[in-house]
C-alpha cells in the first residue's frame, strides 16, 4: 500500500469534508449537498452505513417533494460503505488498484451519462474508526486522483469524536489539507482549506474540549 503523501485537491472535482457531532445535523448537511443534483436532473451517489442511507434518502425525498417533484431511483445510487470498503481491500489492506476498478468504475459510468454527479462518502470515517487513519488519508488521495480525471462534487463525512484523542490535531489537519473546503457543526458554514483559516478549525476543536 502506498504511503499517505498529501495530494492537494485540484483539477476538475470539488472535494469537501464535513465534521459532525449529531446524525441529525449530518442528514441535513448531506441532503443540502446532494438534493441540488437531483433537482437539476443530476445524479447523487451515497456510500454510507445503512442507518445514514435511510436518513439521507428521507431528507432528500423531503427536499425534492417540496419542489413538487419525486426522486428518480435511477438517479439516487445508494451503496453500503462497509461492503464497498471490503471490495477495496486485499488481505485486509486498502488496495489502490481495487479502488480504480470498483469506485472509479462507478464514477466513470455516472459521469458518462452527461449529468452532474454529487457524491457523499464515509468509508474514510470507517477506516479512522478502526484505527486505520493512514489508510484513510490514502483513500482521500485516491479520490483526489479521480478528481483530476472527472468532474464531480464530493463530500466526505467524519464524526468529530474520531479526532478527540491526544495528538489528533496533526491528523485532523492532514484530513483538511486533502479537501477544497471544510465545514463542521460548530460553524454552519464553509471554510476554504487552502488558507490560514484551516488552522482556525483545528484551534476551535481544541478550545471546545
Amino acid at each position: 500500500m502506498p504511503s499517505a503523501h498529501a495530494l492537494a485537491p485540484q483539477g476538475r472535482a470539488s472535494h469537501l469534508v464535513g465534521f459532525y457531532e449529531s446524525d441529525d445535523f449530518l442528514a441535513e448537511a448531506v441532503a443540502d449537498f446532494l438534493a441540488p443534483a437531483l433537482l437539476a436532473d443530476g445524479i447523487a451517489l451515497v456510500i454510507a452505513t445503512a442507518d445514514h442511507r435511510a436518513r439521507f434518502a428521507a431528507a432528500m425525498h423531503d427536499r425534492v417533494a417540496a419542489a413538487g417533484l419525486v426522486v428518480d431511483p435511477e438517479r439516487l445510487v445508494l451503496l453500503d460503505a462497509q461492503a464497498t470498503l471490503a471490495t477495496l481491500e486485499v488481505d485486509g489492506a486498502l488496495d489502490p488498484d481495487r479502488f480504480d476498478t470498483v469506485v472509479a468504475g462507478h464514477i466513470e459510468r455516472l459521469v458518462a451519462t452527461g449529468r452532474s454527479v454529487h457524491i457523499y462518502g464515509e468509508m474514510v470515517a470507517l477506516l479512522h474508526a478502526n484505527e486505520r487513519a493512514l489508510e484513510a488519508l490514502v483513500l482521500e488521495d485516491l479520490w483526489n486522483r479521480q478528481g483530476l480525471r472527472h468532474h464531480f462534487e464530493l463530500l466526505c463525512g467524519y464524526p468529530l469524536h474520531l479526532f478527540d484523542g491526544d495528538g489528533s490535531a496533526g491528523t485532523f489537519q492532514a484530513v483538511c489539507e486533502r479537501h477544497t473546503g471544510v465545514t463542521n457543526e460548530s460553524y454552519a458554514g464553509l471554510l476554504e482549506t487552502r488558507s490560514a483559516r484551516t488552522g482556525a478549525v483545528v484551534l476551535d476543536r481544541e478550545t471546545r474540549r
